[in-house]
């Protein structure tokens, strides 16, 4: 909705860990990365410190915000998807 490719990866391609996992026992979650660099660029580097200062990481997170404020707004603008959520 907001112009960006959307892909997905493999559970073998994770490139990171987090708690939630636990959240999701509790509460329907979803885990959702954005790319700010190319694959090329290591996590933790200075590469990546440079690339997420610049005005394309800066523009993929504007993009993000508004497909996550999109779909809270769609979530409570449609019955379904609430009656939908609310059985997850």
């Amino acid at each position: 909705a907001v112009g960006r490719p959307v892909s997905t990866s493999s559970p073998d391609e994770r490139k990171a860990s987090t708690d939630l996992g636990n959240v999701s026992r509790v509460i329907p979650a979803a885990c959702a990365t954005v790319a700010i660099a190319d694959d090329t660029v290591a996590i933790h580097s200075p590469a990546f410190t440079d690339a997420a200062a610049a005005e394309p990481a800066r523009r993929m997170l504007l993009d993000s915000a508004k497909a996550l404020a999109m779909t809270a707004i769609d979530l409570l603008t449609n019955g379904l998807n609430r009656q939908t959520s609310r059985q997850a």
